[in-house]
């Protein structure tokens, strides 16, 4: 960071804000959460909202400060742009006793939530796949039905044929 700062400084900028952010000690068990849903869930985003939703309002306040996930390096591209103002506002404020706590409560409860809606999906896919497989055996079945009925119709119609063929001949031959 000191020399992405420093080359900065030296291209010209004033001000360089570096800004921590996702704080590491909450950030790895929310990115762990996010991936693990998201590899089990593939297709389901709306899976994702409601943790990102309790991130957002009650953790990510608190969430600039180190150590860090990474950093936000900012520098005013005008005059009239104040990069001071942006770092005021994203200092971290005093963390209330408890918030954590109760935040990972949500996020258990959000979690538990999400399997319980994940176990449901699963299990009407589930009975899905039963469904599906029962038809595909029943038309299985019926086309192997048809089948045979085409065998026994080919069967048939040789038998028929023959008969033909040698009422044929035997018209040409005895008249």
């Amino acid at each position: 960071i000191a020399e992405t700062v420093a080359s900065l400084q030296r291209l010209g900028a004033d001000h360089v804000a570096v800004l921590p952010g996702n704080y590491v000690y909450r950030w790895i068990h929310m990115i762990l959460i996010y991936f693990d849903l998201q590899h089990r869930n593939a297709g389901h985003a709306a899976l994702f909202e409601p943790f990102n939703r309790i991130y957002n309002q009650y953790l990510s306040p608190y969430d600039y400060r180190e150590p860090c996930y990474r950093y936000l390096v900012a520098i005013p591209t005008r005059p009239d742009v104040d990069v001071r103002v942006l770092e005021a506002a994203l200092q971290k404020p005093q963390e209330q006793p408890g918030t954590a706590d109760e935040t990972d409560r949500m996020l258990v409860r959000t979690f538990r939530e999400i399997d319980a809606a994940a176990a449901d999906r699963l299990r009407d896919a589930d009975r899905e796949i039963a469904r599906l497989v029962e038809e595909n055996a029943a038309l299985g079945r019926a086309r192997d039905e048809r089948a045979h009925e085409v065998a026994e119709l080919h069967a048939r119609l040789q038998r028929w044929s023959v008969r033909a063929h040698a009422r044929r001949w035997a018209r040409r031959l005895f008249g």
